[in-house]
């Protein structure tokens, strides 16, 4: 009889550890979709970087055109001062 108890509570601490076995099983799988999904996350957070790098770029160009066609103005500025003088020049011959 003392046997059989015994044999008893040795199946059921067994069927004890093989639920928390199980419930540690889907606690790895719980935690590899976790990382899965961090993952993913930061994989959106290196493109959205990567789209504001080039944003970044892209309006460094557009100030850089910009103070090239500032200078462009100034040297026809210049162009159109000098052409006067010239004019006032001639004028005054």
């Amino acid at each position: 009889m003392v046997l059989v108890r015994n044999g008893a509570v040795l199946l059921i601490q067994r069927a004890i550890l093989l639920i928390q076995g199980v419930v540690l099983l889907i606690q790895g799988v719980v935690l590899l979709i976790q990382g899965v999904v961090l993952t993913v996350v930061l994989m959106q957070g290196v493109v959205l970087l990567i789209r504001g790098v080039v944003l970044l770029i892209q309006g460094v160009v557009l100030l850089i055109q910009r103070v090239v066609l500032l200078i462009q103005g100034v040297v026809l500025l210049i162009q159109g001062v000098v052409l006067l003088i010239k004019g006032v020049i001639l004028y005054s011959q």
